[in-house]
């Protein structure tokens, strides 16, 4: 009989995830009571999607940027992804690599809008450092305002700017060459980023992002109509030229250009990135 009772209780979906909620580790007892599918990865049965991938990297970036560390991923362990909406929250476990030996890390990605690069990340750090997250605050209270925070400065998503009167490769900072090779990791994420979260038929692994070729590379750093609580220390809009010969994706329109804003709320402990990618306009 208690067998049995048991076995009806893991079969429920929402008594399943109390269970993992109790008995796995602490980053887990987090994931949502609406339900989530968790995955473990494993490079050779079952490797990871290329989205979690550049999720884990974000998150990443977002600690490396606010922290000033220059950790690396190293791999992807598992990740629960919600259920409950085309707009998912991912829950990612990953281990890093940096001057020393392995360290795990926990992280959280949120997709504001599905289909379009709308993404926060709320928690980034090395797994069980969760004494404080933003003020003492809890992982919930975090979420929920920062996800107040997102769509009280950047809903609706379309009314970002698609092109600005001026053009950016002109009127803004322009990378030079040597800046490009040396701190190209997080201009290149940006653009698979654009890329991956708005072509998601055509994104089976990195190896589909391989043919993107970055030209040059503006940012402009001027707060614009964004509200002041945002830190301008982290605020930048970025715009990649770049070639994309993936036919599937832009049929013949190989000169595209990534427009991505990024923003951090230090109040409410979050990172964001929103953008979109265009056919480069004619002059």
């Amino acid at each position: 009989m208690v067998a049995g009772a048991e076995e009806r209780e893991k079969s429920n979906p929402r008594k399943r995830y109390r269970i993992v909620n109790r008995s796995a580790s602490s980053f887990i007892k987090r994931v949502p009571r609406f339900g989530g599918n968790e995955t473990i990865c494993n490079d050779e049965s079952s490797p990871c999607p290329a989205l979690v991938i550049l999720y884990a990297r974000l998150d990443l970036h977002r600690y490396n940027l606010l922290q000033e560390k220059n950790l690396e991923l190293s791999s992807v362990k598992k990740y629960n992804q919600s259920t409950h909406s085309a707009a998912c929250s991912y829950h990612i476990t990953l281990d890093t690599i940096g001057l020393t030996a392995l360290q795990p890390f926990e992280a959280s990605v949120y997709e504001i809008s599905s289909g379009k690069l709308a993404l926060s990340c709320r928690i980034a750090r090395p797994l069980g450092d969760y004494e404080t997250i933003c003020g003492g605050e809890t992982t919930i209270d975090v979420i929920k305002r920062c996800s107040s925070s997102l769509y009280k400065n950047f809903s609706p998503i379309d009314t970002m700017l698609d092109w600005p009167p001026e053009n950016p490769f002109e009127h803004s900072k322009l990378l030079n060459y040597y800046e490009l090779q040396e701190d190209n990791d997080w201009i290149r994420l940006y653009l698979e980023l654009a890329v991956a979260t708005t072509n998601r038929g055509t994104i089976r692994d990195l190896d589909d992002l391989s043919n993107l070729k970055i030209i040059q590379v503006a940012i402009d750093t001027t707060p614009q109509d964004v509200d002041l609580v945002f830190n301008r220390t982290y605020f930048a809009i970025v715009y990649i030229q770049y070639k994309d010969s993936c036919e599937a994706r832009v049929g013949k329109d190989v000169d595209r250009v990534a427009i991505v804003r990024r923003a951090f709320d230090e109040q409410r402990g979050c990172f964001s990135l929103v953008g979109k990618t265009l056919r480069l306009p004619k002059e």
